[in-house]
C-alpha cells in the first residue's frame, strides 16, 4: 500500500495503473464484500454490549440477553442458534482484545 501511495504522490495516476497491472495490490483497490445480514450482527453486538454486568472488570454478555435479543428478532430456530454462536464468538474476540489492551495499558503505567 505504501508503494501505491508513494507512486500516486510522486508519479501520478499512470504509475498507480502500472502497479495495478502487476496485480500485487488488487486487494487494496477492491472494496470489502459484505453479505446480507452482516450489519444485523454488528448492530446486535453493540446493542448487547450494554447488557454486560458491571463489576470489577469487563465480563461476557450474558447468554440470556443474547437469547432474548434473538427472540425480539423472531429468528427461526436454526438461524437463532447461528445468531447466538456468532454473537458469542464476537464477544470472545472483543473480550480478548479488551484484556490485551488493559494489560498493555497497565504495563505502561509501571505495574507488574
Amino acid at each position: 500500500m505504501a508503494q501505491v501511495l508513494e507512486a500516486a504522490r510522486t508519479r501520478g495516476p499512470d504509475a498507480v495503473a502500472q502497479i495495478r497491472k502487476n496485480k500485487k495490490f488488487d486487494w487494496y483497490f477492491d472494496p470489502p464484500t459484505s453479505r446480507p445480514g452482516d450489519g444485523t450482527y454488528l448492530a446486535a453486538f453493540w446493542d448487547l454490549d450494554t447488557e454486560r454486568p458491571i463489576g470489577m472488570g469487563i465480563g461476557p454478555i450474558p447468554r440470556h440477553q443474547i437469547r432474548d435479543y434473538a427472540d425480539e428478532l423472531a429468528l427461526e430456530p436454526d438461524v437463532r442458534a447461528a445468531f447466538i454462536f456468532v454473537i458469542r464468538q464476537m464477544d470472545n474476540a472483543y473480550l480478548k482484545h479488551e484484556s490485551e489492551r488493559i494489560n498493555a495499558e497497565g504495563k505502561g503505567k509501571g505495574t507488574p
